[in-house]
């Protein structure tokens, strides 16, 4: 037995998550948002990377990095991004597409240059597995049934 995870306020499914499984991700997303809050924070100039790591199999994150220019900045609030008012009826609420696309965005920025996101890159590629099901070519699409 799972959660059932919807999109608000356009109450589109997107799929089915074991509840141990979510509850582990409930912990762990308010630390994601608070790294990814602190690191929108930092002056990221073109070639910037922090957190280096070196090792037999190469250097994470690759250095230089694509260029590119972060994402949209703004603080991330999980109370405005997750609504669990309906976790007793096995529903979990994802609010508004566009925070979830911001907050992948700044995934993927910070993956090509803080060696720390390797940290929550479970998380990430969890969140993108549900997620993905409503990007498509830059916006929501139908999502497919599917269940974890």
């Amino acid at each position: 037995m799972g959660y059932s995870i919807y999109l608000q306020p356009a109450n589109l499914p997107i799929g089915d998550m074991a509840m141990r499984r979510w509850d582990e991700v409930r912990r762990l997303l308010p630390l994601l948002l608070d790294y990814i809050n602190r690191a929108a924070g930092e002056e990221w100039k073109p070639g910037t990377v922090l957190a280096v790591a070196v090792s037999t199999q190469g250097v994470t994150p690759a250095v230089p990095p694509r260029s590119g220019e972060p994402p949209a900045g703004g603080p991330f609030d999980l109370g405005r991004m997750l609504c669990e008012a309906r976790v007793c009826q096995d529903y979990v609420d994802l609010i508004g597409a566009e925070e979830w696309e911001r907050l992948l965005a700044w995934c993927d920025f910070l993956s090509e240059r803080d060696g720390v996101f390797g940290l929550y890159r479970p998380l990430a590629d969890t969140l993108r597995l549900y997620l993905a099901r409503l990007f498509h070519q830059g916006g929501p699409v139908e999502p497919s049934p599917s269940s974890e």
